[in-house]
């Protein structure tokens, strides 16, 4: 944020991301050039007022976020009412905490463009992956695994977890998932990859 003015930070993660996540908002509220903060994913969609109060991110989007951080950043660039926003959490001109209705679940997730990594300079993560790599026993010496999703949501409704929060199984197509792979040897030479579905 020194090198160069961001007017907005997003960050997102599972509870047990809470320490990281807590540091990036809280250098970007710290920094002189005072970007505003969004936080997504599980961490803050499976406790929303309690996480959003912790940690005090300038908007929250809860659940799928495709739609909704295109929705929240058009908001913000034209200064239109957050309130029409589904799935967001945010605080008002009064300071009242305000969670707007759920975003509509994706239901055909085949329609969803393959993950744009740029930026994220993946080119160099994959040349310094290592044979013991934390999401898989690979056998190659040089590995470059591709994490992939295949589907999102479960069937059931068990009260410990966030799914229980009203969200639908749904799978990618096959052949989605196999053109996305074709995709990954071709753009990064992956010679394996791990299925992070949460079933």
């Amino acid at each position: 944020m020194d090198r160069q003015k961001y007017d907005i930070v997003a960050t997102g993660h599972m509870g047990i991301g809470y320490p990281m996540v807590e540091s990036i908002i809280n250098s970007a509220k710290e920094h002189h050039s005072k970007p505003k903060t969004i936080l997504g994913g599980v961490i803050i969609t499976s406790e929303p007022s309690v996480i959003f109060e912790s940690l005090k991110p300038t908007f929250g989007v809860l659940g799928e976020g495709e739609v909704t951080i295109l929705e929240l950043l058009e908001c913000i660039e034209y200064k239109k009412d957050p309130n029409k926003v589904n799935g967001i959490i945010f605080r008002d001109k009064n300071n009242k905490t305000i969670i707007t209705p759920a975003q509509t679940p994706i239901k055909n997730l085949d329609e969803l463009p393959f993950p744009d990594f740029g930026g994220f300079q993946m080119e160099k993560r994959f040349e310094h992956l290592y044979s013991a790599f934390d999401y898989s026993d690979t056998i190659h010496d040089y590995p470059r695994n591709y994490l992939i999703l295949a589907s999102r949501g479960c069937p059931f409704n068990c009260s410990f977890c966030y799914h229980s929060l009203g969200g639908q199984y749904r799978e990618r197509s096959i052949k989605n998932v196999i053109e996305e792979l074709k995709w990954a040897i071709d753009k990064y030479k992956i010679n394996s990859f791990f299925l992070n579905d949460d079933l």
